[in-house]
C-alpha cells in the first residue's frame, strides 16, 4: 500500500502470558456496532483488471487507514511516562485491570511504531514524530529489562555491555518502576527484537540517522541472543530446538508449551540480522558461527511442532499443545492436559488465532524461503476462506462467513471449539484475515466471481473500525491493519528484495447476487445529540495535549507549533487535574470528561469520551438520496410482520434490557411486555463464568472461562 525509497519465577509459570482478553465491555461492545462494515467508497468493479502479485498482497491504495493512521490508534492504551519513554497498558486476564504493562503489550508498541515508520518516506510529515514514538517504546521496554536485574532464569547478562538482561519479567507497573512478575514470556521477547530490527531498517539509508540507531542495533543483537540461549530448549537427540514457554518454564512433554509462541520468519529475521554483524563486545555461546545454524533448527523444529496439534481440514491449531521428540527427525504429541493463563486447552481462542499472524508473517517477509512451509500451513485455512467468501453479502458485512473457521473436534481432536463469536472479536479476525496476504493458489478461485484481491480489501475494511476497542482487541486490529497494508512484505524486501511477480487471473463471470429492495419503515427520532463540556479557554498557563488532560512536549510549546503539528493534538490550559481524558470511558459519569470533550453514547451501556469538533445538531430535514446516474427509483412496500404497540408498562429495547429506542429499528430490537429488564445482563454484555439465565430476554452466554458474552440465541 506503501513504498518506501531505499538507499526463579514469582507466580505459577503458565499462568502468566499472553494476556487475555480484556473483562471489561470491550473487545464486543457491541460487536464494533452490529452495522454493517462500511464498503469501499470506490467499489471494485464487477471485472478488475488483472493486477500482478509480488508473491504477497496488500490492501489497494486508499482502502482504510495508513499504518500511521492505526499507529495513532495505539496512543489510547500509550502511557506516556516522559516525551522520550511510552508504556502499554493491558487488561484482563492475567494483566489485571489495565493499570500495568506486560512485555506482551510493551512489545506490540514496539512493533507497531516500527511497522508505521517503515510505511513512510523520510519527507513524511510525521516521520520524526515516528521515529520518537518508536524510541519511546523502546526506552519503555529497555527500562522493563533494567528493572529486571537480576532476571530470573537468565544466568547471563548480554545487553548494555553485560549490565542489563535482554528479556523483562512479563509484568510491570504502567509506570514501569517495579517488576510484578518474573520470568520472561517468548512471544513478547520475539515481537519486541523484531520491531527493533524492523526500525533499524527503516531509518539505516535516512540522510540524517536518529541518534539511537547504534544504542537500538546492539541492544536488538545481543537481545537476540539472549533469545536463543534462554528462550529455547534442545532436544535429547541435539536434533531439534523448541521454543520454551519462558526463560523459567514450558517446553517439552509434559512441560507444556503454546502454538502461539512460535514465530518461524521472527526467527528468519533475528537470523539475517545477527548474520549482518561482524563485530560484537560480547562473546556468543558456541561462537558467532553457529548462529545461523541455531535459528534454522528453530525454525524447522516450530513448524514441526505446529504439525504435530493443527486440524488438517481446518488449519486451526490449540490455545495449548504438549510435544515430544519421538525420534532425531520426528516430533508427535505427547498425551496428557495442559492449559494456562485460563483458557481451554484444546479451543480456537485468544492465543490460538495469534499462530495464524505469525505463519502469515514468516510468508510474508520470507514468501520465496518458506513457501514450502508456510502455504502448507496455511493451505486449509485458505481454502475454508475462499470457499466461505461472499463478495456481495445480502447483510452488507459477512463477507467471511461463520463457518470460516472449524474446528476438528471429532478427528483427530486437536480443537474442540472456534471462540465464540469470533467474527466480532478482533483478537481472532484480525490474525486470521491477515493471513491473506499469503498467495493463495490460483485455481482456488476458479469459477469465482472474485479474486484474492476482492477478499483482501473487505479484510482491510474489516479490522478498521477500531473504534471504543481495549488494549487485546485494538492491538491486534492495528497489527493486523499494518499487515494487510504490506509493511511486513516491506521489511522481508529489505533483506531479501522483491520476490520474481507473478499473474494474478481476473475472476470468473458469474451471476451476481440480486440484493432485496430496501424497506421502507417509519422515521425513528434520532438520538439526542450529546452535550459537550465546554471548551477549554485561553487563561492562564497553556500546553499542546493529546488526551486533553495531559501535556505533550514532542509537538512543540507554542499554541502555532501545537496547532501544525499535525499529529491530532490540540491547546489547551494546563493542568487538567483528574477529568476524564480523551478516550476514557464515562459511562458512569457522563459529566466527567475533561473540557472540550462530549460523553458519546456508543450504546445504551456505554459511553466515551470523544473531541467533537462541531457540536451543533444535525438538521432535521428529510434525508436526501445521493447521486446516482439514473433517476432514483421508488422500491416497492415491503410487508413486516406487526409489531406489537407499546403499552404504558412496555417499551422496545436494542439490548433487551433497557427501553431505548422508539420501535424495532434493527434486527437486535425486541419488545419487553413489562418494561425494562433488571438483575441480569444486557446483550453483548459481558458473562464470563456465569449461564444463560444471567442474561436478559433469549440472549444466552456464550464464550469460554476466559471471555463469554450474551448474544443472541440464533
Amino acid at each position: 500500500m506503501f513504498e518506501k525509497t531505499w538507499n526463579t519465577p514469582t507466580a505459577p509459570p503458565v499462568t502468566q502470558a499472553p494476556v487475555l482478553p480484556p473483562t471489561n465491555p470491550s473487545p464486543t461492545n457491541p460487536p464494533p456496532t452490529p452495522s454493517p462494515v462500511t464498503p469501499p467508497t470506490n467499489p471494485t468493479p464487477t471485472n478488475p483488471p488483472p493486477p500482478v502479485s509480488t508473491g504477497t498482497f496488500s490492501c489497494s491504495d486508499e482502502v482504510g487507514k495508513s499504518s500511521w493512521e492505526a499507529l495513532l490508534e495505539m496512543q489510547s492504551i500509550t502511557n506516556q511516562i516522559s516525551p522520550t519513554k511510552f508504556s502499554v497498558l493491558s487488561s484482563g486476564g492475567a494483566a489485571g485491570d489495565g493499570s500495568s504493562v506486560v512485555s506482551e503489550s510493551q512489545a506490540y508498541g514496539v512493533l507497531t511504531a516500527a511497522m508505521a515508520l517503515l510505511s513512510m518516506d523520510e519527507g513524511d510529515p510525521n516521520y520524526e514524530i515516528a521515529k520518537n514514538w518508536f524510541y519511546a517504546y523502546f526506552n519503555g521496554w529497555k527500562q522493563m529489562c533494567e528493572n529486571s536485574n537480576p532476571a530470573a532464569c537468565q544466568q547471563i547478562n548480554y545487553c548494555n555491555y553485560g549490565s542489563s538482561p535482554c528479556l523483562p519479567g512479563w509484568k510491570h507497573d504502567g509506570a514501569l518502576t517495579e517488576v510484578q512478575g518474573t520470568g520472561a514470556a517468548p512471544d513478547g521477547d520475539e515481537d519486541s527484537i523484531v520491531g527493533m530490527i524492523i526500525a533499524l531498517k527503516a531509518v539505516e539509508n535516512d540522510a540524517n540517522p536518529p541518534s539511537w540507531y547504534n544504542e537500538v542495533h546492539d541492544w536488538a543483537d545481543a537481545s537476540c541472543t539472549q533469545f536463543l540461549v534462554d528462550n529455547t530448549a534442545l532436544s535429547t537427540s541435539g536434533n531439534h530446538l523448541l521454543v520454551k514457554l519462558g526463560t523459567c518454564w514450558g517446553g517439552w512433554d509434559s512441560s507444556g508449551n503454546n502454538p502461539s509462541y512460535h514465530a518461524p520468519g521472527h526467527y528468519r529475521m533475528m537470523r539475517d540480522f545477527q548474520a549482518s554483524i561482524t563485530s560484537r563486545s560480547y562473546s556468543v555461546p558456541g561462537g558467532s558461527n553457529t548462529l545461523s545454524d541455531r535459528w534454522n533448527k528453530l525454525i524447522d523444529t516450530s513448524y514441526k511442532f505446529l504439525e504435530t496439534t493443527q486440524c488438517p481440514d481446518s488449519g486451526l491449531v490449540p490455545n495449548w499443545a504438549l510435544v515430544q521428540e519421538q525420534n532425531d527427525s520426528t516430533l508427535a504429541k505427547f498425551s496428557g492436559s495442559f492449559s494456562g493463563s485460563g483458557t481451554p486447552q484444546y479451543e480456537f481462542g485468544a492465543e490460538a488465532s495469534r499462530t495464524m499472524w505469525r505463519i502469515a508473517f514468516d510468508a510474508a517477509a520470507y514468501p520465496e524461503e518458506s513457501a514450502a512451509q508456510s502455504r502448507a500451513f496455511l493451505e486449509p485455512l485458505h481454502q475454508n476462506m475462499v470457499d466461505n467468501f461472499n463478495p456481495a453479502p445480502i447483510n452488507g458485512w459477512e463477507y467471511f462467513g461463520d463457518q470460516t473457521l472449524q474446528d476438528c473436534s471429532s478427528d483427530p481432536g486437536y480443537v474442540s471449539n472456534v471462540f465464540g463469536s469470533w467474527m466480532w472479536n478482533g483478537f481472532i479476525f484480525g490474525p486470521v484475515y491477515s493471513t491473506l496476504i499469503s498467495q493463495i493458489p490460483t485455481e482456488k478461485f476458479n469459477g469465482k466471481s472474485f479474486n484474492q484481491q476482492t477478499m483482501i480489501d473487505k479484510a482491510c475494511l474489516a479490522v478498521d473500525d477500531m473504534s471504543n476497542l481495549s488494549y487485546y482487541p485494538l492491538s491486534w486490529q492495528v497489527i493486523a491493519k499494518m499487515t494487510l497494508n504490506g509493511d511486513v512484505a516491506l521489511a522481508g524486501e529489505l533483506f531479501n528484495g522483491p520476490p520474481a511477480p507473478t499473474a494474478l487471473p481476473s475472476p470468473t463471470q458469474a451471476p451476481q447476487p440480486t440484493l432485496p429492495p430496501p424497506v421502507t419503515s417509519a422515521p425513528v427520532a434520532p438520538p439526542p445529540v450529546p452535550t459537550a463540556q465546554p471548551p477549554p479557554t485561553n487563561s492562564g498557563p497553556m500546553c499542546c495535549s493529546q488526551n486533553f488532560r495531559d501535556c505533550v512536549t514532542w509537538c512543540g510549546t507554542t499554541e502555532s507549533q501545537c496547532n501544525s503539528c499535525n499529529a491530532d493534538v490540540h491547546w489547551i490550559p494546563e493542568p487538567q487535574g483528574s477529568c476524564l481524558a480523551k478516550d476514557f470511558d464515562c459511562t458512569n459519569n457522563q459529566s466527567g470528561c475533561c473540557s472540550g470533550l462530549t460523553c458519546v453514547e456508543d450504546s445504551p451501556y456505554y459511553r466515551q469520551c470523544r473531541y467533537i469538533p462541531n457540536t451543533t445538531p444535525p438538521p432535521t430535514s428529510p434525508p436526501v438520496m445521493p447521486p446516482t446516474t439514473q433517476a432514483p427509483i421508488t422500491p416497492a412496500p415491503v410487508t413486516q410482520s406487526p409489531v406489537p404497540a407499546p403499552t404504558q408498562s412496555g417499551c422496545f429495547s436494542n439490548n433487551w434490557k433497557d427501553c431505548n429506542v422508539q420501535g424495532m429499528n434493527s434486527c437486535d430490537s425486541v419488545y419487553l411486555p413489562s418494561g425494562a429488564l433488571s438483575n441480569c445482563i444486557a446483550l453483548w454484555g459481558e458473562c464470563t463464568g456465569l449461564s444463560d439465565d444471567d442474561c436478559c430476554s433469549e440472549a444466552i452466554c456464550i464464550g469460554d472461562g476466559s471471555y463469554a458474552q450474551c448474544i443472541p440465541a440464533s
